[in-house]
Parts: C-alpha cells; structure tokens; sequence
C-alpha cells in the first residue's frame, strides 16, 4: 500500500478501516447521482441553507438576528411573541366554535331533509290510497 501511495496510485486500502463510514445505500445513492436516497447531507439542503442564511443576513437589522420574544409583523414594527400566542389561542378557539356551529347545523339540516323524505312518502302513500279508493268505487260498466 505504501508503495501505491508514493507513486499516487489511487488504490483502495482494505485492510485497514476506512476513515468515513458510508453505508451500501449512501454508495448507491451517490454512485447514481441521486444524493436524496440515502446521504445524509445532500446538496439541495446545503442550497436552501445557504438561501436562508443569505436571506436572514439581508433582512437582520444591523446584522443582529430579532430575539424569540419579539417578531417582527411590519417594517419597525415587533409584536411580542406572547401576544401573538394570545391571537393564535383566540383564533383556534374561535375555530373550534365555527366548526361546532357547522356541525350542528349540518346536522340540523340532515335532520330536516329525514322529514321532508317521510312527509314526501306519506303523501305519496296518501295519493295513491286516494286513487285506489276512487278506482273501488268506480261502477264497473
């Protein structure tokens, strides 16, 4: 192996272990070119941090990120981040007393289309007991 490596022979040492792991999978991916299926780290993450980071750097204010107990909604602007997960209970709550106005309501209404289909029956029943009657009581000729 030695040998190999004065001369720059690029040789794969087999003996000894290997200083990076990389499992079967993590080969194949690479060896395709398909890095998603099983790297751990591919290039399309690296591009998206790479985009954040840039994008964080432009937007900071002095170059100093926003802390977690303000957020800022408008240019100068920071809304407390308590008050936001006020809003955001208010809103959930609200959501849930929409949704069980819905539900009744849906229910109301299915309720509703049940007794217009049996007073449509009961009618239908009663027409044709009428017709059945009148026919009863026809003279025969």
């Amino acid at each position: 192996m030695d040998v190999c490596n004065r001369k720059k022979l690029n040789q794969v040492d087999l003996l000894s272990p290997a200083k990076k792991r990389v499992n079967e999978r993590e080969y194949w991916a690479n060896a395709r070119g398909n890095a998603a299926h099983g790297s751990r780290f591919t290039t399309d993450k690296v591009i998206i941090y790479e985009a954040a980071k840039r994008y964080l750097k432009e937007h900071a204010d002095n170059g100093t990120l926003p802390s977690l107990k303000y957020i800022k909604s408008a240019p100068g602007k920071f809304v407390s981040l308590d008050k936001l997960k006020a809003k955001r209970s208010e809103l959930i709550d609200k959501q849930k007393a929409l949704r069980s106005k819905y539900y009744s309501a849906k229910n109301a209404e299915k309720e509703i289309y049940a007794i217009k289909r049996n007073v449509d029956n009961m009618l239908k029943e009663a027409s044709l007991e009428k017709n059945r009657s009148h026919q009863r009581d026809k003279p025969i000729i």
